[in-house]
């Protein structure tokens, strides 16, 4: 992270700056990006150049990436034309506002696009496999194993009838061929990783039983139990209030610290962003209008889409003060 940045950072923290202090770490973030506007010039441009010289460690790659959804009045373009890569040990943002191609971005990576979604065009590459060519039980090797998911709603993502401790197991069962003692031990130490209490009893548990807060560690425990090289995080904090939202964000960066995947992280929050990913890229109605370090998103945004989501944000800061 950028020196000036964790500064500012500890200093909104401190309460030297009243205001910011009592607002989310997230929004405090985005200031530091702000006034380091005035500082750092120089550091975007290394930014850019180490992002352009790792693009050859690129674990995943899209391009040309048209999907359409069939309905009554006719085809409905959702994603068009889109272009990225993610290299290995990366956290890449997808930021955008409702509707403009996100989760379809996403969904479309694993292959789980609904019935009346289509791939159009273009060409998805992970670890030097061509996905779009793949069938569904070839899929099946890759999604869990080698590309993780943590959905965006858990309560919906889990089975509610099915114990806590099945459902993480259940891919430690398929993909590695643990045992179920072994699947159990292992069960029980990822709920110690991800930072559930009394794991032994929770393993026993439903859904219903668990708070937001440890469902969305659960879904992590999941989506990382056969350690993936990709982590895909759909909106993962939503459904949060910000002080569980910092903690599971603390958590993604600390696993993901540790481990060296790579994750891409879909979500409308700018603050997020800005706590935990390298680069961003910026999507409106279904293209990828802006592409940058997140140093130079906040500080030298150049689509006139993003300037709007920057403003809109500063806007609502200083309508909470």
């Amino acid at each position: 992270m950028n020196p000036l940045l964790d500064f500012l950072r500890k200093y909104i923290c401190l309460k030297k700056l009243p205001f910011l202090a009592s607002l989310s770490q997230n929004f405090s973030t985005i200031y530091a990006h702000m006034f380091s506007k005035f500082f750092d010039k120089s550091a975007q441009k290394g930014s850019i150049s180490s992002s352009k010289a790792n693009n050859a460690k690129s674990l995943l790659n899209v391009s040309n990436l048209t999907v359409h959804f069939s309905t009554r009045s006719g085809p409905v373009k959702a994603v068009t034309a889109i272009d990225f890569h993610i290299n290995s040990g990366e956290i890449l943002g997808i930021v955008g506002e409702s509707g403009s191609g996100k989760s379809v971005t996403a969904q479309s990576i694993l292959k789980l696009l609904p019935k009346n979604g289509h791939i159009i065009s273009g060409d998805i590459t992970f670890d030097n496999q061509q996905i779009l060519t793949k069938t569904e039980r070839e899929m099946e090797n890759i999604r869990g194993k080698q590309i993780g998911m943590i959905f965006q709603d858990p309560m919906t993502a889990l089975n509610p009838t099915l114990r806590i401790g099945y459902q993480i197991a259940e891919g430690l069962i398929k993909h590695e061929k643990f045992n179920k003692k072994k699947a159990k031990e292992k069960v029980l130490e990822l709920l110690e990783q991800v930072g559930i209490t009394d794991p032994q009893l929770r393993i026993g548990q439903y859904p219903h039983e668990l708070s937001g807060g440890m469902r969305q560690r659960i879904m992590i425990a999941i989506a990382l139990a056969c350690k993936p090289r990709l982590l895909i995080a759909d909106e993962p904090t939503t459904a949060l209030d910000v002080t569980i939202q910092a903690q599971i964000l603390e958590l993604l960066k600390q696993i993901q610290c540790e481990r060296q995947f790579s994750i891409l992280l879909i979500t409308h929050d700018l603050g997020v962003v800005a706590n935990i990913c390298d680069r961003v890229l910026v999507m409106y109605k279904g293209k990828i209008v802006e592409d940058a370090p997140v140093d130079q998103l906040f500080c030298n945004p150049q689509h006139p889409y993003t300037k709007t989501l920057l403003t809109a944000k500063s806007l609502k800061l200083k309508g909470l003060s």
